[in-house]
């Protein structure tokens, strides 16, 4: 199912050839609990972390310039995160 609409009927076709180039070197992943996870954007590398059912619980705010950069990220709010400040914005 594609999360786009397209303006002519090539575009949709030449997305489906990518996603047959993308899916042969995928990789498959299960989660069964609460995952961080990695993913790059236009400007950079982001983390989120989902739960179970891959429902977003917390994600980076700014990206980051690399893959690692996201990651020190990620480990610094895994590991301050238990004990960390709460603030709730409306």
């Amino acid at each position: 199912m594609s999360g786009s609409s397209y303006e002519t009927r090539e575009d949709p076709e030449d997305a489906i050839e990518r996603a047959r180039d993308t899916v042969a070197g995928s990789s498959i992943i299960e989660i069964d609990e609460v995952a961080f996870e990695f993913h790059e954007q236009e400007s950079g590398w982001g983390w989120r972390l989902v739960d179970e059912h891959g429902s977003l619980l917390a994600e980076s705010v700014e990206p980051r310039e690399t893959r690692q950069a996201a990651r020190e990220e990620m480990l610094a709010v895994k590991d301050h995160a238990p004990d960390g400040e709460t603030v709730v914005t409306w």
